[in-house]
C-alpha cells in the first residue's frame, strides 16, 4: 500500500530497478515515520533521488572523486565503517560531484553490509577543517537529504573527531537538517567535557594533600581546592592562578599542577617551533598565529609532517627510477662495447639463432629436470599502498613455502608460469601490472552493466591489525584510534581483508 501511494509521486513511475530496491526491509524503514503521509513523501523522495543518480549507483558512470571518503572495513557483525577526512578536501569542490561521490560510498556501504537491518558507521576526521572550503552549503544539504530519505535509518553511529572551534557553527547548521534518530546517534564534535566546578575527592579531608597540615576554621587554616586536580589544599600550597578552559578568568591551582601547566606551556611553544621548522623544510608557508593549547600545537605539527611524508614518497619513486636508468645505461654500455669488439674482431660474433623447435625441446628438458616450485603468475600485482610489504599465503599441511600470491591464487586456483628469471619477471610485470584506486572507486569501476551489488561480493576488506596502517598518513591518530576501536568492539579480526579484484 505504501509503495502504491508513493508510485504516483515518482517522476516517470516505478521501473523494475526501483521496484527491486523497495524490499520489505526498506519499506519498514519508512513505516517508522511519524505519519503515513510523511512516510509516503519520504519514500517518493528516495525513489526520485535514486532515479536521478542511477548512472553512478549502477556503475554505468564514474563520478569525479572529491577528497578522501571511502569504505574502510566490515566485520563479523556486518556493519561497514565509512571514513572521511576534512583535511583532504579540494580547494574548489563541485556540489554535484561531491553528492555523487557520497552516493557511491553510501551505496557501497549498504550493499556490503550484512545482517538485518543493514547499517553502517561513519568516522569523520575533522582535523584540518577549513571554513573557507565549506562556504557552499549545497554539498552538506545534499548529504543530509541522502541520510534523511534515500538512506533512512542506515547510519548506525557517527563520530566527529578532532573538530576545531570553527566547526561548531557548521555542525549546528548540519545537525538541524538531520532527523532526530540520526541526531541521537551522532557524537558532537566537542572536546571532552570539562568540569564546570571542582569535584573534590574528599569533602571531609582534614589535611592538606601536599603539606599534610590540618585544615579547617578551627585550625585557622581555610580549606581550598585545586581546580585542576580537585584535591584539598591549604592557602600556602595553592598560591598559583592558571587559566582553565571552560572558565572565565584564572582559577586556583596547587603548586604541583601549576608546575605541570607551566611545562605544558613550554612544550606547546617547543612543538610550535618544531612545526614551523618542518614547514620551512617542506617549503610550505608557516602559520602566522601561534597555537595556544597543546592540542593545537600537536595538530599543527601533524599538518607539518604530512608534506614531508609526501616528499619522502616522491624521493623513493625518483630513487627507484634513477636505479632503473642506471641499470639501462649499464646494459647499453655493455651492448655498445660488445658490438664495438665484434666490429674489430669478427671472430667474436655469436652464431645465429637455433633451428625452429630447438628452444622448445631445451625448455621441456629444463622443466622436466626442475623440482623447485615455480613462482606465482600474479606476484607482481600487489597493492601499491603496501609496496614494501608482500602478502604471503598461509602455510598448509602439504607445503611449507611462503609465496607471494594474488587473492585469486590464494583461493585455490593458482596459475604457474613457465617463465623464470629476469625474463619471467619482465613478462609478468608487463602482463599483470595493475593500477589500483580507492575502495569506493573500485566498487564502481568493476560494476558495469551487472550493477554494483553483484560485484560487491568480490570485495574483501583489510585485516583489523592493519587498519591503523591503512589510515596512517591520511588521518590523525585520534581518528585512527576511533576507527580501530570501533572495529575491535564487535568484530573478529580474522574476517578483515583488503579489497581485491581491483583492476580498472
Amino acid at each position: 500500500m505504501l509503495l502504491q501511494e508513493a508510485d504516483h509521486l515518482v517522476d516517470g513511475g516505478l521501473d523494475e530497478w526501483l521496484r527491486g530496491w523497495c524490499t520489505d526491509e526498506v519499506l519498514r524503514m519508512f513505516l517508522g515515520a511519524s505519519s503515513k503521509e510523511s512516510a509516503v513523501k519520504s519514500l517518493a523522495a528516495a525513489l526520485n533521488w535514486r532515479r536521478r543518480y542511477k548512472d553512478v549507483l549502477t556503475g554505468l558512470r564514474t563520478p569525479c572523486w572529491q577528497g578522501d571518503m571511502r569504505v574502510v572495513a566490515r566485520g563479523v557483525s556486518g556493519h561497514p565503517v565509512i571514513f572521511m577526512s576534512m583535511q583532504h578536501q579540494p580547494s574548489k569542490s563541485n556540489g554535484i560531484s561531491t553528492a555523487e561521490h557520497l552516493a557511491v560510498v553510501l551505496e557501497a556501504a549498504v550493499c556490503s553490509a550484512k545482517g538485518t537491518p543493514r547499517s553502517f558507521d561513519v568516522v569523520c576526521d575533522c582535523r584540518g577543517f577549513q571554513l573557507s572550503k565549506n562556504l557552499d552549503p549545497r554539498p552538506a544539504v545534499s548529504a543530509m537529504e541522502m541520510l534523511k530519505h534515500a538512506y533512512r535509518g542506515r547510519m548506525r553511529r557517527a563520530f566527529l573527531v578532532g573538530a576545531p572551534a570553527a566547526f561548531g557553527g557548521f555542525w549546528k547548521l548540519l545537525k538541524g537538517l538531520l532527523p532526530k534518530p540520526t541526531q541521537c546517534s551522532s557524537q558532537p564534535p566537542s572536546p571532552e567535557p570539562q568540569r564546570s566546578h571542582c569535584q573534590p575527592q574528599s569533602e571531609d579531608g582534614d589535611s592538606c594533600a601536599i603539606c599534610q597540615s590540618a585544615l579547617g576554621k578551627r585550625h585557622f587554616n581555610p580549606r581550598h581546592h585545586c581546580r585542576l586536580c580537585c584535591r584539598p589544599v591549604c592557602a600556602s600550597c595553592s598560591p598559583c592562578r592558571v587559566p582553565l578552559s571552560g572558565h572565565k578568568g584564572v582559577q586556583r591551582s596547587c603548586l604541583q599542577c601549576a608546575a605541570t601547566a607551566s611545562r605544558a606551556s613550554a612544550l606547546t611553544q617547543q612543538l610550535s617551533f618544531l612545526s614551523r621548522q618542518l614547514s620551512d623544510l617542506a617549503g610550505r608557508p608557516t602559520a602566522d598565529v601561534a597555537p595556544v593549547t597543546l592540542e593545537d600545537a600537536l595538530s599543527s605539527l601533524e599538518a607539518a609532517v604530512e608534506p614531508l611524508r609526501k616528499l619522502r614518497v616522491q624521493h623513493k619513486i625518483t630513487e627507484r627510477r634513477c636505479h632503473e636508468a642506471e641499470d639501462q645505461l649499464h646494459n647499453l654500455r655493455t651492448e655498445f662495447n660488445r658490438n664495438r669488439d665484434c666490429e674489430q674482431d669478427p671472430r667474436l660474433i655469436t652464431p645465429g639463432p637455433p633451428a625452429p623447435g630447438q628452444n622448445a625441446k631445451a625448455m621441456a628438458v629444463v622443466l622436466s629436470q626442475s623440482t623447485a616450485p615455480l613462482p606465482s603468475l600474479w606476484e607482481t600485482s600487489l597493492w601499491p599502498m603496501f609496496a614494501e610489504q608482500n602478502s604471503h599465503g598461509r602455510e598448509d599441511n602439504a607445503t611449507a613455502c611462503l609465496r607471494t600470491v594474488h587473492a585469486e591464487c590464494a583461493g585455490g586456483a593458482q596459475c604457474h608460469s613457465p617463465f623464470t628469471g629476469a625474463s619471467g619477471r619482465s613478462f609478468r610485470a608487463a602482463r599483470h601490472k595493475i593500477k589500483y584506486s580507492d575502495v569506493s572507486c573500485r566498487s564502481v569501476q568493476q560494476t558495469g552493466h551487472a550493477g554494483l551489488p553483484d560485484q560487491l561480493d568480490k570485495i574483501q576488506l583489510i585485516a583489523l591489525k592493519e587498519a591503523g596502517d591503512v589510515l596512517q598518513g591520511s588521518c590523525g591518530p585520534a581518528a585512527a584510534h576511533v576507527v580501530t576501536t570501533l572495529l575491535a568492539s564487535d568484530q573478529d579480526s580474522t574476517s578483515w581483508r583488503f579489497p581485491s579484484e581491483l583492476a580498472d
